[in-house]
């Protein structure tokens, strides 16, 4: 409800004028000169003043300045105030989109922690699955086909001790026995795709170099190994998981890099084994690699960030492409595995 200041010395206009004001719903203050309506400017918040100028004790106009320089001073007050309030409100607003944004990125950390550890325990879990399939193929196809080759020898063997004239049966063992090592062949071949017995038995440098010359008699191109004259130490589920990383880098040449040379170097200290895998290609752009092209390379990226870990790509267009991999040596002592 508005409040409304009558000032006038004529007691009939302040009856008449406030009785009118009243029935429309205003509060009505009256006051019959000068000091009395100072007094009440004084006392309490005004919205309306209704004042006489002549009065018969001073001037209106008295009355009006000091209205207005209270209100003016009630107007600064409560711009200041109001503006405290704003700041004291965007202090506030302030520290909480810190405290969330503090949130989010502990949450995202956690998040991200459990993703790469979910993802090094997949890699595990395949591993191992293709540890079992490898060894149930070497011990039961591969060993089956080997006897398959000595028995077919042994036939060879027989029918040349007892001059057999059957020439069908002598050219169909002459057949099958080529047939029988290309199987042998293609099995140990599986067998290493699956679980790289090399890298078990012999070690890490040992495996790469013989990847890297199987990968060049397979391909064509040339690859060059730059290994450290002593064995590096390092824990096998690292060891693997950079092995994997280091197939997937010469798998991406052949696929997209259209190079003829590659040189590999691998360098260690106490806590971090560095593998670099550069070659003489075409290169790329981020923006013109598609995404489908960019899987092997997500791949080696989540497949290091599993074992704390980190791929880092450069590549310039007609330059070729380096991929570096830095992997922590890990405990010599452990077991765990990698895919």
């Amino acid at each position: 409800m508005a409040t409304v200041l009558i000032v006038d010395d004529e007691k009939s206009i302040r009856t008449t004028v406030g009785a009118f004001l009243k029935d429309a719903g205003y509060e009505v203050i009256v006051a019959a000169d000068a000091e009395q309506a100072k007094r009440w400017v004084a006392q309490r918040p005004l919205d309306v003043a209704l004042i006489d100028i002549l009065l018969g004790n001073g001037s209106g106009l008295d009355v009006a300045r000091d209205l207005r320089d209270r209100q003016m001073l009630l107007d600064v007050v409560s711009q200041a105030a109001a503006a405290r309030a704003r700041e004291a409100e965007y202090a506030m607003l302030l520290r909480e989109r810190e405290r969330a944004h503090a949130e989010l990125e502990k949450q995202v950390r956690v998040r991200t922690a459990d993703l790469h550890a979910l993802a090094a325990r997949l890699q595990v879990v395949r591993e191992e699955e293709r540890q079992a399939l490898a060894r149930e193929l070497h011990d039961n196809f591969g060993q089956n086909l080997t006897a398959l080759q000595i028995d077919l020898q042994w036939l060879a063997r027989r029918l040349q001790a007892t001059h057999s004239s059957d020439g069908a049966v002598v050219a169909k063992i002459a057949a099958m026995t080529p047939l029988a090592e290309r199987l042998i062949v293609l099995t140990q071949t599986v067998c290493a795709a699956l679980r790289p017995g090399m890298l078990d038995d012999l070690g890490l440098l040992a495996a790469i170099e013989w990847q890297a010359e199987d990968w060049e008699q397979r391909t064509g191109l040339t690859c060059v190994v730059s290994l450290p004259i002593a064995e590096v130490v390092v824990d096998p589920g690292h060891a693997l998981a950079l092995f994997r990383i280091f197939q997937e880098a010469l798998t991406n040449v052949v696929r997209h890099a259209q190079a003829t040379r590659v040189d590999v170097r691998l360098q260690t200290d106490d806590r971090e084994v560095y593998l670099e895998v550069q070659d003489n290609g075409r290169g790329f752009t981020p923006e013109a690699f598609p995404a489908s092209k960019a899987l092997g390379l997500l791949s080696m990226r989540e497949r290091a960030a599993g074992f704390a870990g980190a791929v880092n790509i450069l590549s310039e267009l007609g330059k070729g492409t380096t991929v570096q991999i830095r992997m922590p040596a890990g405990q010599p002592d452990s077991t765990s595995t990698a895919a």
